[in-house]
């Protein structure tokens, strides 16, 4: 729904070729008005600190912030590509970063 609401977000979606966050904003700011357990992926060698293509859910007790306690799923399909399109894939951290939930300061 967001990609088709905001076209121009989902082709400006790669922070590495100069584009913006917009459209991974607006994706959780949909999903966060759903259910609060979901946040940006803090990944501190990405650019803005986050995963540019991953949002991640909370699951258990707890404060979200900070907590490894989450899935990640990847919402952007070759992000930084023409073919860019909405994803919807669940994955498993790789890399030797483990992932963490942030609200990047937002909420």
């Amino acid at each position: 729904m967001v990609a088709a609401q905001h076209p121009e977000a989902l082709a400006n979606a790669c922070p590495e070729q100069g584009g913006s966050f917009e459209f991974l904003d607006r994706a959780l700011e949909a999903l966060h008005a759903e259910d609060s357990r979901w946040g940006y992926d803090r990944k501190p060698a990405m650019p803005g600190g986050v995963s540019t293509d991953v949002v991640v859910y909370h699951y258990g007790a707890g404060q979200d912030e900070g907590t490894a306690n989450v899935y990640e799923v990847d919402i952007l399909s070759d992000q930084c590509s023409s073919d860019a399109r909405p994803a919807w894939n669940v994955v498993t951290a790789s890399g030797g970063q483990r992932p963490s939930w942030t609200s990047r300061g937002r909420w």
